[in-house]
């Protein structure tokens, strides 16, 4: 139940914040111009826009390991989860 709150919540603040930009795209005269252009520059493979566009790649390629990393046991650490009553427990396997 906690999962699926957090999916359709998660949905609609994606949705709203995409109709939120395309409302701002089209209000702001020079968005549409400075997209073009940039698209353009990548496409003639320009160094300053294909790093910039490294960049964005880069940083999302971070928050998803920052994403995984932050999961209960993160990345390295081996577990299980524990039910104790209601409640879930990750419980590290490292215990000596």
């Amino acid at each position: 139940m906690k999962v699926a709150f957090v999916v359709v919540m998660t949905t609609m603040l994606g949705a709203l914040l995409f109709v939120l930009g395309a409302i701002v795209v089209k209000v702001v005269p020079g968005i549409p111009g400075a997209l073009s252009t940039f698209g353009a520059a990548i496409a003639r493979g320009e160094v300053v826009a294909l790093l910039g566009l490294g960049g964005i790649v880069l940083g999302l390629v971070v928050l998803v390991v920052m994403w995984r990393g932050a999961a209960p046991g993160g990345v390295h650490r081996r577990g299980h989860w524990e039910y104790r009553g209601e409640d879930k427990y990750w419980v590290s396997d490292d215990r000596d």
